[in-house]
């Protein structure tokens, strides 16, 4: 019998007089888990999204025509197996007794307010949804109207509290994947009827601070949202406000409270570290790129620490998590460590999904969970929630285009940061390091590459800032001048940048969030004065 028709059974309060009972497509939709339990405990856990009405993932009581068999291979498989097309290997297991769902939403979501469009007050706007949503760790699926790609997005995030909303007030919404390459977010275009064109957009606020919804850090999909935020999406005038929006949606976000060791962002460089098993002392080598290797750099910025075992590398190569934080092992309480990648629970005691042996992509959700063993990121007591940004390595080349042009590699780049130009600055992502834009004019702006010309900056000229893509910001030569407000960034919080900022970043307090331009590939000095310099200062700035 196909796995969905008995998670139908128990879905829901409906009741049912026979097995083919009426399935929830509503609640299979907004996400649970579905974990299959062996008679010995072990448990393959899937998402509602992944069995739903599919064929894929079936409960046999007999094969060839015949009751199972009490083992197959010394493998326990009486009375019911697991089976289908999308559980082979680990995933298909036989003695099966239990079939448990965790994290089941409220078959009737109940928001604390309006839920039903109607205006919001004198100045006429549409509240399409006032109230209340409850998220948890993991992640949804979301399609693109414009592509029609799905991606995996994290639930904790303005758009996960979007998308429980919709499910609560019935509304829809339409996102864009048209910047998802360079910033890894969607962008929200259409919400009911009102859908954004020449003049008009959707825009977001996090607890009375507008958001900057085009840019990596503060992306709907992206940004991470805690227990008590407060998110109004409004839609108007470009660069409008929330008091002159025609549409608005206001929510209150409840996460429920586990111990969160860690939620945060890592940047991976491809190539191996050393890890230290706690029980042997050995030290092996691990793939970076790999949820061991996740967990190692987020220990840093993170500062706790974890217990990793060996006893199983001989065997399936792969080290095994014991300890993270104060959460130990604990047979005799039957609690343990496991985890998921984009929703999906792997089997961390095997080869192929193994923490030291998994490989990672750019993007992934990676969550260390822990509670009872079989359990999900929903019913644990402690969580590391991490989100795995791989950087593109290798070199590249900026170039500088004013009176004369120059080519700065990434080893140049580098090596001036290390010679005491570099500057820093913090946001909302961490501490950004790289060259004053300052530093880089002043290679090109006269035909002394070692001073930046005040006297030529003090007569103006453009200075333009662009990506591969041809997304540029322009700044006038008096706003660069003698400041360290304009940055062009290598690194963030002591790491590369990731993929969809890497090499290098406009940043700074001079600079507002929709003018960060990422990908930064051509600096051009435009407009420069033809005059006899007459007024020079160094370009070694340094500082912070």
């Amino acid at each position: 019998m196909p796995l969905w028709r008995l998670v139908g059974l128990v879905d829901d309060a409906t009741t049912h007089d026979d097995l083919i009972g009426v399935y929830n497509d509503t609640l299979a939709d907004a996400g649970y888990t579905v974990s299959v339990i062996a008679g010995n405990g072990y448990t393959q856990d899937s998402t509602s999204q992944e069995i739903k009405r599919s064929k894929g993932y079936i409960l046999a009581n007999t094969m060839n025509s015949t009751p199972l068999p009490m083992q197959i291979n010394g493998k326990n498989t009486w009375p019911l197996k697991l089976v289908g097309t999308n559980t082979t290997g680990e995933e298909s297991i036989g003695n099966v007794t239990m079939i448990k769902l965790t994290g089941l939403p409220a078959s009737e979501p109940t928001p604390t307010a309006n839920v039903t469009p109607q205006p919001a007050g004198s100045d006429g706007a549409t509240t399409l949804f006032d109230g209340t949503v409850s998220l948890r760790t993991g992640t949804f699926n979301a399609t693109a109207y414009n592509s029609g790609t799905t991606y995996s997005v994290d639930a904790l995030t303005p758009q996960g509290a979007l998308n429980a909303a919709t499910r609560v007030a019935g509304f829809t919404y339409n996102v864009t994947d048209k910047k998802w390459a360079t910033m890894g977010t969607m962008l929200l275009d259409g919400v009911g009827t009102s859908n954004k064109d020449s003049t008009h957009g959707w825009a977001y606020t996090l607890n009375g601070a507008a958001m900057n919804d085009f840019s990596s850090p503060q992306g709907i999909g992206v940004y991470r949202l805690h227990d008590g935020d407060k998110l109004v999406f409004y839609y108007g005038a470009t660069g409008g406000s929330v008091e002159s929006a025609t549409a608005v949606i206001r929510i209150t976000v409840h996460i429920p409270q586990q111990t969160v060791i860690y939620d945060g962002d890592v940047t991976l460089v491809s190539g191996n570290f050393s890890a230290q098993a706690y029980n042997s002392g050995q030290m092996h080598t691990v793939n970076v790129l790999t949820p061991h290797g996740a967990l190692e750099a987020a220990s840093q910025p993170g500062g706790f620490t974890y217990n990793a075992s060996d006893k199983k590398w001989s065997t399936l190569g792969t080290m095994l998590i014991d300890r993270i934080g104060q959460f130990p092992h604990d047979k005799t309480a039957g609690t343990a460590w496991a985890y998921q990648v984009n929703g999906v629970t792997k089997n961390n005691f095997s080869a192929a999904e193994g923490i030291s042996t998994y490989p990672l992509k750019n993007g992934d959700l990676l969550t260390f969970f822990f509670g009872t063993s079989g359990g999900s990121p929903d019913s644990a007591t402690a969580i590391v929630s991490i989100r795995v940004h791989i950087s593109t390595g290798g070199t590249y080349s900026l170039k500088l285009n004013g009176t004369t042009t120059q080519m700065i590699d990434r080893q140049t780049f580098e090596n001036a940061v290390a010679a005491g130009y570099a500057v820093t600055y913090q946001d909302l992502s961490g501490t950004w390091q790289g060259l004053p834009l300052r530093y880089l004019a002043g290679l090109v702006d006269d035909t002394q590459a070692d001073t930046f010309n005040e006297t030529l900056a003090s007569l103006g000229y453009t200075v333009k800032v662009s990506s591969g893509d041809g997304y540029n910001t322009t700044l006038q030569s008096g706003q660069i001048a003698n400041s360290s407000d304009y940055i062009i960034a290598n690194t963030l919080n002591g790491q590369p940048l990731t993929d969809q900022q890497w090499p290098l970043r406009l940043v700074g307090a001079g600079i507002v969030p929709r003018s960060s331009v990422a990908k930064v590939a051509t600096i051009d000095l435009i407009g420069i004065p033809s005059v006899t310099p007459t007024v020079t200062s160094p370009i070694v700035i340094g500082g912070n």
